[in-house]
């Protein structure tokens, strides 16, 4: 991998049959390189849903929001899953505002460990 993002000092390579040189190949494979790295923020809602209108009202409202990439409803679930350049708070107070119960979704916490049993000692 180190190979393909060599940046060649001689500018002047002739071009590919795609008309692209050394340099612009290697500035291709770099910008594919760090597109891997892209992080897109997630916010997950619990959101009160009980039909379609209410999936339909949600959508309306993150449909209109700046900054989301993409989100997926899950009706039976009652949860919304939002990416993009987006606050979490703000998609919070931007899905409240169709008037459904909405709070962040808990993730599960992680099982308590056993409590060593007490032991009474005899008198």
């Amino acid at each position: 991998m180190v190979e393909d993002l060599i940046v060649y000092g001689n500018w002047d390579f002739p071009q590919t049959k795609g008309g692209q040189t050394p340099v612009t190949l290697a500035r291709m494979v770099l910008a594919k390189h760090i597109s891997l790295f892209h992080w897109v923020p997630t916010v997950v809602l619990k959101v009160g849903m009980s039909c379609e209108g209410c999936v339909g009202a949600v959508k309306r409202v993150l449909g209109k929001m700046e900054g989301v990439e993409s989100y997926d409803i899950d009706l039976k679930e009652q949860k919304v899953t939002v990416k993009g350049n987006v606050q979490p708070d703000a998609v919070l107070q931007t899905v409240s505002k169709t008037g459904k119960k909405t709070a962040f979704w808990e993730a599960e916490a992680p099982a308590e460990p056993a409590k060593p049993a007490e032991t009474v000692a005899a008198a």
